[in-house]
């Protein structure tokens, strides 16, 4: 979670904001940013710029409880997720104990999970660091289009079918779509300043 005092940050200072997009409309611009001195010293010192399909609620006692990921999907299984996107690294990741990770670059991260969809409590957390034995098929962006870029790139990236499971076009799944500006912001962990802009993202089928 990111609190600060109201009115004292301009829009843009937020971990989760607007910009220019590819084709003179708006993008989503995430940014990792230092939260405060309270936060820190309860472990949660930066805060990674983040955009997903799901629901908010603030749980103070665990951030990572916050976020619900997930709306209702049905219909075929896509092929690739496919975006455009910009991204600058900050200077210095820093840890959950807000210190400098030697020697490791900060990056940003986009993926879509669908997953099966049940009667009650039908998200995932912002903690299930790819692990929820609902999940169905995953589309994560590799880290060979990772990239820096000041300039607008294309990625495309392809959903794959988790071991033993088997996708069902007459079944109601649960599909979420994440983008963060760290990829290990869900562990307090990530360099200041590092910036993902994202314009047209879209699930591409056969």
């Amino acid at each position: 979670g990111y609190v600060t005092v109201a009115g004292s940050k301009s829009p843009d200072e937020y971990p989760t904001a607007v910009a220019e997009g590819r084709t003179g409309g708006l993008a989503a611009k995430m940014q990792t940013v230092y939260t405060s001195s309270f936060a820190a010293a309860t472990g949660n010192p930066i805060a990674a710029g983040n955009l997903f399909l799901g629901s908010f609620k603030t749980n103070l006692l665990n951030t990572l409880k916050s976020t619900k990921f997930g709306l209702p999907y049905s219909g075929a299984l896509p092929k690739s997720v496919r975006s455009y996107y910009k991204y600058k690294a900050g200077p210095e990741v820093r840890n959950q104990d807000f210190e400098v990770v030697p020697d490791k670059k900060d990056s940003f991260d986009i993926y879509a999970i669908i997953f099966e969809s049940r009667a009650k409590d039908n998200f995932m957390y912002g903690d299930h660091d790819f692990k929820d034995p609902r999940n169905v098929a995953i589309a994560r962006i590799p880290a060979s289009q990772r990239l820096e870029t000041d300039t607008w790139k294309e990625v495309n990236f392809p959903f794959e079918l988790v071991a033993g499971k088997t996708f069902d076009p007459d079944k109601e799944y649960v599909l979420t779509i994440v983008m963060s500006s760290s990829i290990d912001g869900a562990k307090f962990t990530g360099a200041i300043g590092s910036t993902l802009i994202v314009d047209d993202i879209e699930l591409i089928y056969n």
